[in-house]
């Protein structure tokens, strides 16, 4: 063996050594990857857009509801206890409701009391004589106590407390001890407690899931309260329902390729050894994509690792077609010579075809793209520099011999004019079937939640209608009165909207908040009423009445008032002070026209439409990759050409049409047209020109035919299992590029040339 060579095998096993350690080194659970945000698209917006959609987005992630009630109202407090002491053994963090919290809010609000009145209480005021003032004074003088918000002589007319309970108080929920209730619209004499609960990571929780949590509560409820009934929503459990699927995917597919495989081998090439090396090539490519995709990344996405476990049909090719050349040659290292232009050309094609996937802005998709190209580089340089010092020579089983010549004789066109008639049929059906195409809501693919799931979820968004992370309004202004004043505005229309139907409900994080002109307008008005109202009760009950606590014409801004206890749940609506969410819930298909309108009619405001966006954003990349699939095309040509010349367009025909007939059949199937039907044919274009190199420019050899098809047929079974899958992505990405491998192996072999390409 000569020096060189043995230094790149002492190279390379030390870089593979070297990036395991690395990852291992640095590897850790939590950043394995499952928001569904990495599977798409980036989109070129501003960063102030960018934190939008991330505060949105990480809120919702982390807010659980969990709706509980026994069957007896009387215990459902008792059952309430039980389950937020199970959440918080299990590590949730369960928010604390109880009327403290109310007294702190009202009580940090105190001195901004008479800022603030609401729409009605103002008309009358305008125009309420001493008479009418004296009355409402009085009337309150008398009112429960329980009613009160505040004490009489700080509010002696209800103005502060009427503000405050139409901004804060709504009928549906109430306090019951340290629990929030809601009510059922259904059954109104059984409420629902609700418990909120924070979760930060389902990785987090000292190895349970957010899931393996409620399912433990759930048990412990329904031993202790016979007939109870817990509900949870939120993406947590969406997430972890995905993480499991593909956790599940993942391992059903790697178990069941590396077996295909193992059974495939043992039937064609009869070596218990050869099963090692294979196994063993995709093990040590697997790791080192693995390592590679992880130390560039700073993590991995679930999704790649289970289109990962693909890599095994793919890198196998390889192998396959070092083993079957052992047949024909005399020693490991003349094998590996004869090979050795041929798999250097198909690498650098199949790694241009996925390089492409790199200039996807979808960060699942680059990661997928670089795994399958350090995986195919790995098992690249296995071949040519590890295999030939652990493997033999030896010769050709003659059950495999035969299959051999039977797959040689296979598929013979012998005239070119036989073989453009075959191509004219094949157009035909393509065509016909490429007429049967029709398009999808692509973002409607990327996840599938069990029936029980979703429709628990579903449930408990009748009950609470919570805002969406989906559809809200951004309203952004030069100054922090110009963005409230278009924040009132918008809830004017809201309002209207909600009348109608056309949304459920919405929620901002304004709370009692007005501009400033109108703060201290408001508090000249009001604090004259009521020092009014105070010296007519005196007179009329002649006696003094007590002090009130001072109050000063002072500005109650943004800044103090997301400080204040009630306002903490509203620091997510407010980007900074001249920037606001507004949260909708209840929206419908039906709804966006309107809300869309709303948003252009007034200043300052813009309605965000996030799943229409990331729908047509999808779609915009679907077209993109198509014509990206155009871009590869040309690059293999180009590096065909420069190697073979003309006979480099025998090699992409098979390819161009193997990928025309893929299409045709996804028609003929009703599979719609998406983005992951349309990705699977840059892989296929990279496959089928690997197949045509080998089999163009060995047509002379004996075993090359055997080579091709074990290679597709490895590939088919690896990425034939992805159409097994729930996710309806990864099931058509799965079809397609089967179907197109088995099209692009039928189409090589009838194109394949009588004599050998040089």
């Amino acid at each position: 063996m000569k020096p060189s060579i043995r230094f790149a095998q002492v190279l390379w096993v030390g870089v593979i050594v070297v990036l395991i350690g690395l990852c291992a080194w640095r590897f850790d659970g939590t950043l394995i990857q499952t928001d569904v945000r990495a599977l798409l698209p980036q989109e070129e917006r501003t960063q102030t857009a960018s934190d939008v959609l991330t505060r949105i987005a990480d809120t919702a992630a982390q807010n659980l509801f969990v709706l509980v009630r026994a069957a007896e109202d009387g215990q459902t407090e008792t059952l309430a206890q039980s389950v937020q002491t199970a959440l918080k053994t299990g590590g949730l963090d369960v928010q604390k409701n109880d009327a403290g919290e109310l007294a702190r809010s009202v009580a940090s609000l105190m001195p901004y009391r008479e800022n603030f009145i609401s729409q009605d209480s103002l008309v009358w005021l305008e125009q309420a004589t001493d008479n009418a003032i004296a009355n409402r004074a009085l009337k309150n003088l008398y009112r429960p106590i329980s009613a009160d918000v505040v004490s009489w002589e700080n509010d002696p007319l209800g103005l502060f407390s009427e503000r405050f309970r139409e901004t804060f108080l709504d009928g549906r929920f109430s306090l019951r001890g340290d629990f929030v209730t809601v009510a059922d619209r259904e059954d109104a004499n059984r409420p629902w407690v609700l418990l909120t609960v924070r979760v930060k990571s389902a990785l987090q929780l000292g190895g349970l899931s957010v899931t393996d949590v409620l399912t433990q509560a759930r048990v412990q409820a329904s031993e202790k309260f016979v007939g109870s009934e817990i509900l949870a929503s939120g993406l947590a459990l969406i997430s972890e329902a995905a993480t499991g699927q593909a956790s599940r995917e993942s391992s059903m597919i790697g178990c069941v390729s590396a077996a295909a495989l193992a059974l495939f081998i043992i039937v064609f090439l009869r070596s218990f050894s050869a099963v090692g090396i294979v196994l063993g090539t995709l093990a040590m490519s697997f790791a080192v994509a693995f390592s590679v995709v992880w130390l560039t990344f700073g993590g991995i996405h679930l999704i790649t690792v289970v289109f990962g476990m693909t890599l095994l049909g793919v890198a196998a090719d390889y192998v396959f077609h070092y083993l079957t050349e052992l047949f024909e040659s005399t020693s490991c290292f003349e094998a590996r010579n004869a090979l050795a232009k041929g798999l250097t050309v198909s690498l650098v094609s199949s790694v241009a075809g996925y390089a492409v996937m790199l200039f996807i802005p979808m960060p699942s998709l680059q990661q997928m793209a670089l795994f399958c190209m350090s995986g195919l580089t790995s098992a690249w340089l296995c071949v040519l520099l590890i295999l030939p010092s652990v493997s033999r020579v030896r010769s050709m089983p003659p059950l495999t011999r035969r299959w051999t010549i039977w797959l040689k004789g296979l598929l013979i066109v012998k005239t070119t004019c036989c073989k453009a008639i075959v191509l004219g049929v094949v157009a035909l059906v393509a065509t016909t079937g490429m007429m049967r195409l029709t398009t999808t809501d692509e973002l409607r693919l990327l996840t599938k939640l069990p029936e029980n799931l979703q429709i628990e979820q579903q449930h408990v968004a009748q009950i609470l209608a919570p805002e969406s992370p989906a559809q809200f309004f951004v309203v952004r202004a030069s100054t922090s009165d110009a963005v409230i004043g278009s924040v009132q505005a918008l809830i004017a229309e809201l309002k209207k909207a909600q009348s109608d139907g056309t949304i459920a409900g919405f929620r901002t994080g304004l709370g009692m908040l007005t501009s400033s002109a109108e703060q201290l307008k408001t508090y000249r008005l009001v604090h004259a009423a009521n020092a009014r109202a105070r010296e007519l009760v005196e007179q009329k009950l002649s006696t003094q009445v007590k002090a009130a606590l001072p109050t000063q014409e002072k500005v109650l801004n943004i800044g103090t008032w997301l400080k204040m206890p009630m306002a903490q749940p509203m620091q997510s609506f407010w980007i900074d002070q001249n920037q606001a969410l507004v949260m909708l819930s209840g929206v419908t298909p039906a709804s966006l026209a309107k809300l869309e309108a709303i948003g252009k009619a007034l200043t300052h405001v813009e309605f965000v439409n996030t799943t229409g966006e990331i729908s047509a954003s999808l779609a915009v990349w679907r077209d993109l990759v198509a014509k990206i699939l155009f871009v590869a095309f040309a690059a293999m040509a180009v590096i065909l050409f420069a190697i073979y010349k003309k006979q480099s367009l025998r090699m992409l025909v098979p390819s161009a049409f193997g990928i025309l007939v893929t299409l045709g059949i996804v028609g003929w199937l009703n599979i719609p047209f998406s983005l992951f039907t349309v990705l699977p044919l840059i892989l296929l274009l990279a496959l089928g020109v690997d197949y045509s190199v080998l089999l163009y420019s060995r047509t002379s050899n004996t075993t090359v035919h055997l080579s091709v098809f074990l290679a597709a047929i490895s590939t088919i079974l690896s990425f034939g299992l992805l159409s097994f899958s729930a996710t309806p992505a990864l099931h058509y990405f799965g079809i397609t590029l089967w179907v197109g491998i088995a099209a692009v192996w039928g189409i090589t072999m009838v194109m394949r040339p009588q004599k050998r390409v040089e």
